[in-house]
């Protein structure tokens, strides 16, 4: 399996904690793909929830620069699909920008470090399976850098956090964003006019 990470993509992976790629997903393709997850609930599962699901979690665009990433001795540990319907704005702030701000799996590893900063022990592989351009339809909002975050800066986040720190993910239907697990992250709530569909694959 060739290793396809450019330079580019790999600083964005270290000093941003993610990168995206753009319109993987095209045509017919795309087409195959939207169809069929139409017709699954949203949710989770952990292994692939279908045929397509499991041609995405070994797409050759994308596991080449998973494996580049997390090295070749992974599985897939989750599929999730999420459907988000639109719905109002009711909360300011950090708070109305994103429900549930995590780390993945901050309790499970508190403590575990590598020269201060907490190892990259999963990686993600998001799908957007709707277009996330339009304003308030971006589903996934990170904090740039945050991945490099030391304990005492990832126990004390929500005191000093401003909205103008937090990116929300913007890219057309059939991008991926690849990114670290260890980055402060949320689920933006659907501000949009349409159904927003995203699917992620967890490797470990």
């Amino acid at each position: 399996m060739p290793i396809a990470m450019t330079q580019a993509q790999r600083e964005e992976l270290n000093v941003n904690g993610f990168t995206v790629l753009e319109s993987v997903l095209q045509g017919p393709a795309l087409q195959r793909v939207i169809d069929e997850v139409a017709t699954l609930p949203g949710g989770r599962g952990r292994h692939a929830v279908s045929e397509v699901c499991r041609e995405l979690m070994e797409h050759p665009a994308i596991l080449p620069l998973v494996v580049d990433a997390a090295g070749w001795n992974i599985h897939c540990r989750e599929c999730i699909l999420r459907k988000d319907n639109p719905r109002a704005p009711t909360q300011s702030g950090v708070e109305r920008l994103g429900a549930a701000w995590h780390f993945d799996y901050h309790e499970e590893h508190y403590g575990t470090t590598y020269d201060g900063l907490q190892p990259m022990l999963d990686f993600k592989a998001s799908w957007f399976l709707s277009d996330h351009l339009e304003p308030g339809h971006a589903c996934t909002l990170v904090v740039s850098g945050s991945h490099l975050w030391t304990v005492e800066q990832r126990d004390t986040w929500e005191q000093w956090l401003k909205p103008e720190d937090v990116v929300p993910i913007r890219v057309p239907i059939g991008s991926v964003m690849l990114w670290r697990n260890q980055i402060l992250h949320a689920v933006a709530p659907n501000l949009g006019q349409s159904q927003r569909i995203h699917l992620y694959f967890g490797y470990s």
